[in-house]
């Protein structure tokens, strides 16, 4: 008789101003309890949805607090987040992506290319080098963002409006201007392809941003990754090195980090991965007690 594929992952999920500074993410409550970020370059906060989450406790939380997957059942993962930028960047040079402390490149299965392709036929703006040594994808945040939102503070030390743990509806008009009229995320997509036009937007302290990066393409109760378009799957615990994935927002110009947010397996196939962990002491991340601002 066969057996089933059920790899039983438990997660961590954890957030932070960088790789240094991070601390647990109450995933799923995305209406009473989203993390907090403040430092000299965003102010703001975030929260973590993910469908059929388990965690350390090994509780299942299929749903978050808002019914957000209730809502939009396709999807399977959202990253929402809430604030402003406290040092002027530009729609350019502030990206969102992956990055990773240790070559991929044997482990990525075949297909990769293929799947490369259809990804980029979705974000156009993805730039990546998966082969590399320290291998990374990032594109500009507002660009790549699923939803987007944004306001116009009356001042830079205006207070920033109460957290909304629901899904932004698009209107970026407030940062385009007289750029150009956007009233989608295809339109705004296409206007922000332009290396130019994202050169043109400055974001600073009175430019509130509310943004959503989700998708469907990873179930992570099965770790099961599908690529559209091309109609690929991959078994990623079979593709699993023991690397957390890490979403950063960074600055294209100087790298310096504006907040992180880490998904890292912590059981499988009902192990305790420590084991694994500790042969890579470099990836494990300085986990610290959350304060609350």
């Amino acid at each position: 008789m066969t057996l089933g594929h059920h790899p039983n992952p438990k997660f961590q999920v954890l957030a932070g101003p960088s790789t240094q500074e991070l601390s647990p993410v109450n995933v799923n409550a995305d209406k009473t309890d989203p993390f907090p970020i403040h430092t000299d370059r965003f102010q703001g906060a975030l929260t973590v949805r993910i469908k059929n989450y388990r965690g350390a406790n090994g509780c299942v939380s299929k749903d978050t607090e808002n019914q957000y997957f209730q809502q939009w059942s396709e999807m399977t993962c959202s990253i929402q987040i809430q604030g402003r930028f406290l040092q002027p960047t530009t729609a350019d040079d502030c990206m969102w992506g992956n990055r990773f402390d240790r070559p991929i490149r044997n482990r990525l299965p075949y297909g990769t290319s293929v799947a490369l392709k259809a990804i980029s036929f979705i974000d156009p703006c993805l730039e990546h080098d998966i082969y590399s040594d320290k291998p990374w994808a990032w594109s500009p945040l507002l660009a790549t963002m699923n939803h987007v939102k944004t306001e116009r503070l009356e001042a830079d030390d205006t207070p920033l409006p109460e957290w909304d743990g629901t899904r932004p509806v698009e209107d970026c008009s407030s940062i385009v201007g007289d750029l150009a009229t956007i009233t989608s995320k295809r339109e705004r997509r296409r206007f922000l392809s332009s290396s130019e036009n994202r050169q043109a937007i400055v974001l600073g302290p009175r430019d509130f941003i509310n943004v959503e990066f989700v998708n469907g393409f990873v179930d992570y109760s099965t770790l099961k990754l599908q690529i559209p378009i091309v109609h690929l799957s991959f078994n990623l615990d079979k593709l699993w090195d023991g690397q957390p994935i890490r979403y950063e927002c960074t600055s294209r110009s100087t790298l310096k980090t504006y907040f992180v947010i880490v998904v890292q397996i912590i059981e499988l196939h009902g192990k305790s991965v420590l084991a694994l962990e500790k042969t890579h002491d470099s990836d494990l991340p300085i986990v610290h007690d959350r304060v609350d601002l």
